[in-house]
Formats: structure tokens, sequence, C-alpha cells
């Protein structure tokens, strides 16, 4: 069975005091990830799934799947719920 067949749940607070989101370019510099990567993992930090990240970005789903395989890659993750959890964590004391 793939990934895609074991739901996981993600519960992310923030303080509304805080940026929402990173910059493409902090993602880039502290993942080593492409702009198109930085872009789509954004979009996952937003709560989107695969499917609507690719629709958001104008890719098809295939094109995000596979920038997103890249970015499991280059952070040693094979899950979506991971790579929110690592972003999050180690963006925390750039969100301020």
């Amino acid at each position: 069975m793939g990934a895609e067949n074991n739901p996981e749940l993600l519960l992310l607070l923030r303080d509304s005091n805080r940026r929402q989101l990173p910059t493409p370019s902090l993602l880039i510099d502290i993942f080593g990830v492409t702009l198109a990567e930085a872009r789509l993992t954004l979009k996952l930090l937003e709560g989107l799934s695969l499917t609507a990240a690719a629709e958001a970005l104008g890719v098809s789903r295939n094109t995000a799947r596979t920038q997103l395989s890249s970015v499991f890659s280059k952070t040693d993750l094979n899950s979506q719920t991971q790579l929110v959890k690592l972003v999050s964590d180690v963006l925390s004391d750039h969100w301020l």
C-alpha cells in the first residue's frame, strides 16, 4: 500500500501575532530546495493537500509529486506530515 492510503492528521497551531509563513528563499537557504520545491512546501504548510497545492501553483499533480519526492530526498523524510513538522520546528525561531 502506498502512503496515500494511510491518512495522517497534523494540527498546526500558530500564534496569530507571528508571521504566517517563511519566505521561499529561507526554505531554499535552510533545506537546499529549489524555488519550485519551496513554493510547494509553503502550500503544504498552509494546509493544502498535494492536489490543491498543485492546482494553486498551476502545475500538474504529477509535477507536484515529483517536486515533493525531491524535497523528501533532500530532507530525509517520507511524508507530508513529517515535512510540515520539520519545517515548523526548524523555522519556529524565524517566525517571530
